[in-house]
């Protein structure tokens, strides 16, 4: 399942509430900028960070987004 990885009060809760909006099965997963759990996954320690099941990433709230609405 895909995952996104946010924090409150970043550009995050966009690509949060569009994957509501599509009813898009995902998990959310809260993270604190930089925390070890992020870094694991994106080394820059930035949220957004979209995570797809095989691994790929996105990291920018406008590319999740454009992903997204792809989809």
């Amino acid at each position: 399942m895909p995952t996104l990885y946010y924090a409150p009060g970043a550009c995050s809760l966009a690509p949060h509430i569009a994957l509501e909006w599509i009813g898009a099965p995902y998990d959310a997963v809260k993270v604190t900028f930089g925390s070890k759990e992020l870094l694991a996954v994106n080394p820059a320690g930035a949220v957004p960070t979209f995570r797809e099941d095989d691994g790929w990433l996105l990291t920018q709230a406008g590319a999740i987004l454009d992903y997204l609405s792809r989809k």
